[in-house]
């Protein structure tokens, strides 16, 4: 099984970017477990349930997690939800080394008008502080053509 990191954040368009990239990986089904990672900042914290504040699921409160979760779930990809407390950098990296991930995918911000590509600091870092192999998805979505799968 080839081993997949999504770190999602709170943008929904960017974590639907970053599962459709997986899902369309040939035999994604039976070769593919993805790993999706979301990491709760302070000050999210204080607007989410209790529930989820004593250890309940971010897939239950945040609307990009539950989509990117539902998605691969419905093309019958393995995957696992971790949440994780503040300090993305260093969680995304634990999950990293932990799960002994291949790749890691993560959701591109936007393109400023000089042709370069813009990294949120979270990417910017894991591509000088990781050794695994870096996916920068767009965060436009393009229409989902299953007619042909």
């Amino acid at each position: 099984m080839h081993r997949i990191l999504a770190p999602v954040d709170l943008d929904e368009k960017r974590a639907l970017s970053q599962v459709r990239w997986i899902a369309s990986l040939p035999d994604a089904e039976r070769s593919v477990r993805v790993i999706l990672v979301f990491v709760f900042e302070r000050d999210e914290l204080d607007d989410l349930p209790a529930a989820v504040k004593s250890g309940g699921s971010s897939r239950d409160v945040v609307t990009s997690v539950a989509v990117a979760y539902q998605y691969l779930e419905e093309r019958d990809v393995d995957v696992t939800l971790v949440d994780r407390r503040f300090n993305p950098v260093e969680k995304i990296r634990q999950e990293v080394l932990k799960r002994d991930v291949q790749t890691i995918v993560l959701g591109g911000r936007k393109n400023p008008p000089v042709g370069r590509h813009s990294y949120g600091s979270v990417a910017q870092s894991l591509l000088l502080l990781t050794d695994v192999p870096i996916v920068i998805t767009g965060r436009n979505v393009p229409p989902v053509d299953d007619s042909e799968s």
